[in-house]
């Protein structure tokens, strides 16, 4: 007689959910944070970097080349350090209306690039195609 715990691990390893969230978008959520608290510390900001740190710890023991995924995630910063600059562009009501229109919507045009830097570092963790955002076409 099969015991039933044992039946349903079956049915639960049988039937496996993929990691959410991703290893990409903590990492991702990590950068935007210690963005955050490079420009306006705060004690909050600095327990949720912690708290996504460990997180970030648990997900890097599979990851089997360091220095690529080092090279991909430093790619993911310096794209979040531009995207920064951009949006506060669009913030700074002196500059003309149509130009924050136009650098938002480039904002917006380049969060493809993000999914794409995301979906990379993803593969480092055996998920593929489709473990970011869709990405569009045009």
């Amino acid at each position: 007689m099969v015991d039933p715990i044992v039946e349903r691990f079956k049915a639960l390893i049988e039937e496996p959910l993929s990691r959410y969230p991703s290893p990409a978008t903590v990492i991702d959520n990590w950068i935007i944070v210690c963005l955050k608290l490079e420009y306006k510390p705060s004690p909050s900001l600095k327990e949720e970097c912690e708290d996504l740190e460990r997180e970030i710890r648990r997900y890097v023991v599979v990851v089997k080349d360091k220095k690529t995924f080092l090279s991909w995630v430093a790619d993911l910063v310096m794209f979040h350090r531009l995207m920064w600059e951009r949006e506060d562009t669009v913030r700074d009501t002196k500059i003309p209306l149509q130009d924050r229109m136009k650098a938002a919507f480039e904002a917006d045009m380049e969060n493809d690039q993000r999914a794409i830097r995301k979906t990379r570092i993803n593969s480092l963790f055996g998920l593929g195609e489709g473990s970011e955002a869709k990405i569009r076409r045009s």
